[in-house]
């Protein structure tokens, strides 16, 4: 909770890549125009923006800072009126979105801040996700409020299969202990 009162955030939303240029490379298929995308830690918005110039309109973005969220809007006002944003913190909303609601879910450098008593969000992101879900975290340094975890046990566990692994040293804002992680879903049927 300590990052609703944290100025750092409202600095640091540029720091990393583009998060359409990482989904695009990582996943081997075309994403659909009409996918529905959810961004949990969407801080001021710039990788639902990067998202939104290429077209996608079906974007929902979390994010505890309701500072963050008036940067959202003031930065990119057009797309503040198209994307459903939460000023909460996702304990109070995840559990009320659709199952398989979205067929993209990822998370930026956020779930390490998850609290331990809040872990039960990574099950409702797993239900929450159709197809898609990809985490960059930092999995191994501990600090004040920092809780690094293993995501791959973490979802794989919750019926995610985990289709991807990368070591994010070397791009930028991120150091060794960034893992990016993608995951499908596993459905009977066939994906996964």
């Amino acid at each position: 909770m300590y990052w609703r009162k944290d100025e750092r955030s409202q600095r640091c939303f540029h720091v990393h890549n583009e998060i359409s240029t990482i989904l695009f490379r990582v996943i081997d298929e075309p994403i659909k125009i009409d996918a529905k995308i959810l961004d949990v830690g969407c801080n001021a918005g710039k990788d639902l923006h990067s998202l939104y110039r290429l077209g996608y309109r079906n974007l929902t973005g979390i994010d505890i800072n309701h500072r963050a969220i008036t940067l959202l809007e003031k930065t990119y006002p057009e797309m503040a009126k198209d994307v459903k944003t939460y000023a909460i913190p996702i304990e109070r909303v995840i559990g009320e979105l659709k199952t398989n609601s979205f067929d993209v879910v990822y998370a930026v450098a956020t779930l390490g801040h998850i609290r331990n008593d809040s872990a039960w969000i990574f099950r409702e992101m797993a239900r929450v996700t159709s197809d898609y879900l990809m985490t960059i975290e930092d999995e191994k340094n501990r600090h004040w409020g920092h809780h690094p975890r293993n995501y791959k046990e973490i979802f794989g566990k919750l019926g995610m299969h985990q289709v991807l692994e990368v070591n994010c040293n070397g791009e930028k804002g991120f150091n060794k202990s960034h893992v990016l992680r993608l995951f499908r879903k596993n459905v009977s049927g066939g994906k996964g």
